[in-house]
């Protein structure tokens, strides 16, 4: 399946250790965003993660089971434009 994690996090510390921890299954889009292919359990396993490491703010987790699926726009400046459509 294909997810986008999207977070606001207030805590510098936490904010941290939650970008270092989305590293290591997906990739890094933007500040707070990250996307990219996960299996069931790594999904699991994510926002288990994600809810003990969120301090003072929020997440998001979209889920699809296809990248196809999803149309992206980049506006602007990203950290990665290889998959992208730019408008």
């Amino acid at each position: 399946m294909y997810i986008i994690v999207v977070y606001d996090e207030g805590d510098i510390k936490a904010q941290s250790r939650i970008r270092n921890m989305l590293r290591m299954y997906l990739q890094h889009v933007q500040l707070s965003v990250f996307e990219g292919e996960v299996s069931p359990s790594q999904l699991t396993e994510i926002k288990l993660k994600l809810n003990s490491m969120i301090k003072d703010g929020g997440a998001i987790v979209y889920v699809t089971h296809t990248d196809k699926a999803v149309k992206r726009y980049i506006i602007g400046k990203s950290k990665d434009i290889s998959k992208s459509n730019i408008i």
